[in-house]
C-alpha cells in the first residue's frame, strides 16, 4: 500500500511540475526543476536508501513531460570529493554557507550555459 501511494504521489508530482512548466512556455518565462542532493549521497546517515532516487524519477518525469530538470549532484560530488565540508547545519537539513556557496556556484554555470547557448541560436 505505502509503494502505491508513493507512486501516485509521483504521479501528481509530475503532472504539477508539467503544469507549471506548460504555463511558463504559455507567458514566455523559461521553467527548470532543480533537484538538490540528499546527504546519503557523500556521507553515511544510517538511514541510507537509493540516495539517487528522487533525481532519477525527476529526470524520467522531465522526459515524459517535456520540462527542464538538472540536477545538482555532480557539483554537491565534486566538492565534496575536493573538501569533506559539510553542506547543511548539525541542527538539521538546512543548507549552511557552503552548501549555498555550491548550489549558487551550480546555479550560475547552468544558468550562464542556457544564456550563452541562447545568444548562439540568435
Amino acid at each position: 500500500a505505502d509503494t502505491v501511494l508513493w507512486e501516485r504521489a509521483w504521479e501528481v508530482t509530475g503532472l504539477l511540475i508539467a503544469e507549471m512548466s506548460e504555463d511558463c512556455r504559455k507567458n514566455g518565462a523559461g521553467f527548470l526543476v532543480v533537484n538538490h542532493p540528499g546527504t546519503d549521497q557523500f556521507y553515511l546517515t544510517g538511514k541510507e536508501q537509493d540516495p539517487h532516487l528522487r533525481a532519477s524519477r525527476l529526470a524520467q518525469q522531465a522526459s515524459q513531460w517535456g520540462f527542464e530538470f538538472v540536477d545538482l549532484s555532480p557539483w554537491f560530488a565534486r566538492d565534496w570529493s575536493a573538501h569533506q565540508a559539510r553542506f547543511e547545519f548539525a541542527t538539521d537539513y538546512h543548507w549552511n554557507e557552503h552548501g549555498h556557496r555550491v548550489a549558487a556556484q551550480a546555479l550560475r554555470d547552468v544558468v550562464s550555459e542556457k544564456l550563452r547557448n541562447l545568444l548562439d541560436s540568435k
